[in-house]
């Protein structure tokens, strides 16, 4: 069972911030769109890849690498007045912090481009 015991609040558009690089379009269930351009400089991980081994493939060698994902650059301690959008990743690597989201379920067009998403998704522990 996830834990839900602090779950989101409905908040007003100013404040979310988005802490990615990219415009989010938001598909509204009236069928409006809202456009959040990025709020500023964009949380990023630190990641450092280190090859830890290798795959024989008939006479060729691929390399395996192991992730190893530091301090995030970016992201602001919660202040309990915003809302952070943030990549997946980042909220994977916070799910203690509350006040994160991440772009969920997309939308595509008839060519399945995506060209926004008709949710947000937090991270929660397992407990």
């Amino acid at each position: 069972m996830a834990d839900e015991s602090k779950s989101l609040t409905v908040c007003k558009l100013d404040q979310l911030l988005n802490l990615t690089p990219h415009t989010i379009n938001v598909a509204l269930p009236s069928g409006e769109w809202v456009e959040l351009p990025p709020s500023g400089p964009p949380a990023r991980l630190e990641v450092d890849r280190r090859q830890v081994g290798s795959i024989l493939i008939g006479e060729d060698t691929v390399p395996v690498y192991a992730t190893v994902l530091g301090d995030c650059d970016g992201l602001p301690p919660p202040d309990n007045s915003h809302i952070l959008i943030v990549s997946r990743v980042v909220a994977e690597h916070f799910p203690f912090r509350h006040d994160l989201i991440f772009p969920d379920e997309v939308v595509r067009n008839e060519k399945g481009v995506i060209i926004g998403l008709s949710s947000f998704g937090v991270v929660r522990n397992k407990g």
